[in-house]
């Protein structure tokens, strides 16, 4: 088996979405450099806010790589802030499988900010 010099072996190992929210109390949350307007102004200081965006989380492998093409491979996704953890491994058989985990933001950006008791009952938690 020849090893490979491309990307053309890239399988997706698993794929899921989460939410990553930020949380805090109005007061704090200005005190870290937050907009007042970024709140509704019917919130006091001490009310807990939170907001949410979407990611995609997508886990990828590149298996069979020689060992020149392994170390571009790294370099590239390395360069790219939307992989994590980018690594090769010897796969036992002559050649490199380079793995990294890319996670994607909606590109609508954050939900707005909203009570926590009201974001219960918007995302039902």
């Amino acid at each position: 088996m020849a090893w490979l010099g491309d990307a053309s072996s890239e399988r997706v190992d698993q794929a899921v979405f989460n939410y990553r929210t930020q949380y805090g109390t109005v007061g704090k949350l200005k005190a870290d450099g937050f907009q007042s307007e970024d709140f509704a102004d019917t919130y006091s200081d001490e009310t807990e806010v939170v907001r949410r965006i979407r990611q995609n989380v997508v886990s990828r492998v590149w298996p069979g790589l020689t060992e020149a093409y392994a170390k571009t491979m790294l370099e590239t996704l390395r360069a790219d802030s939307s992989y994590k953890n980018p690594t090769a491994k010897w796969n036992g058989a002559g050649g490199y499988d380079v793995s990294a985990t890319r996670v994607l933001s909606d590109p609508a950006g954050w939900s707005t900010w909203m009570s926590l008791e009201d974001s219960e009952e918007a995302w039902g938690s």
